[in-house]
């Protein structure tokens, strides 16, 4: 195989996403946050445009060909947690990230069904930086259903937990 065999092989073996996601556009990201401002209160506008472009590029961003966050589920927690951690807006980030992430998920088939207190706990575990990524990632996995799909009974399989695996 020579030297750069195990190499190459390694490569030829990681998977490859075969997805075309449709991603937020800026437009769509500020048309989110002021809905969020004129529902629930709050200063609208830009608190720092460089780490709105950081949250917003997130979910997208790659290298050679492949997405690093490699799942739609990955890549809407990539939004919720990008918006929450960087706070880009003067208000409505934490409502601006939630909505983007979920409206990201309804856009590319898929709905997350769930009460919305479990939400808040969740954008709270990730801004206290008690929660990650993956712990995102595998909550809305485990929360959504393709669009229009019927809800599973209580007890029905569903992905572990990440903390479960460890």
């Amino acid at each position: 195989m020579g030297c750069c065999g195990k190499w190459w092989s390694k490569v030829e073996s990681t998977p490859t996403i075969a997805l075309k996601p449709a991603f937020l556009t800026l437009k769509e990201v500020m048309d989110i946050h002021d809905e969020m401002v004129r529902l629930y209160g709050g200063k609208r506008g830009i608190r720092d445009s460089a780490l709105l472009e950081s949250s917003l590029t997130m979910p997208r961003t790659g290298i050679v060909g492949q997405y690093l966050h490699t799942s739609l589920f990955e890549m809407a927690a990539a939004y919720l947690f990008h918006f929450s951690r960087n706070r880009p807006f003067f208000s409505a980030n934490d409502r601006t990230a939630v909505a983007s992430a979920l409206i990201f998920l309804r856009v590319n088939g898929y709905e997350v069904r769930c009460p919305a207190r479990e939400l808040h706990d969740l954008v709270n575990a990730v801004v206290q930086q008690k929660a990650d990524k993956e712990i995102v990632a595998w909550f809305f996995q485990t929360h959504s259903r393709p669009t229009g799909a019927p809800d599973l009974p209580e007890g029905a399989a569903e992905a572990t937990s990440p903390s479960a695996e460890a």
